[in-house]
């Protein structure tokens, strides 16, 4: 879905930034590494969405941000599916420093659970949401 995004747009680089609120440490760090793909991202606390200041609860309140303001907050890891919404400002996210940011963050995050199946379920819900979002944008 990520690739047919990026085709859907010609993969331009000139799409818009991916706002820097709430944006992750480990995104920027990452950034100012050049995007090296075989660096190891120190994640901090992983924990779990209920649980404040872990990485968890800061990538979802940054994936937030991102979204168009009709997808609500229905919960700690949980956003509403309104097809309706305003995709414009989202669609302009495509390109190097957009939202393969976002798959970054996913990579890394798959990366620890595959080390602690515990925090499974959590990331597959994230991964679903992006999937879906990425459905309605192409």
């Amino acid at each position: 879905a990520f690739f047919d995004f990026e085709a859907a747009y010609g993969y331009d680089e000139g799409g818009a930034l991916v706002t820097t609120k709430e944006r992750l440490t480990a995104v920027k760090e990452w950034l100012g590494r050049g995007r090296n793909w075989n660096a190891v991202m120190a994640l901090g606390t992983v924990g779990h969405k209920r649980q404040a200041g872990t990485f968890v609860a800061q990538w979802w309140a940054w994936w937030r941000v991102i979204q168009p303001a009709e997808r609500e907050l229905l919960g700690p890891g949980m956003l509403s599916r309104v097809e309706t919404a305003d995709w414009s400002q989202v669609s302009r996210l495509h390109g190097k420093n957009r939202l393969l940011q976002v798959m970054a963050t996913l990579l890394w995050w798959g990366d620890y659970v595959a080390r602690n199946e515990d925090y499974r379920p959590e990331w597959l819900g994230a991964v679903d949401d992006v999937l879906w979002v990425l459905r309605e944008l192409v």
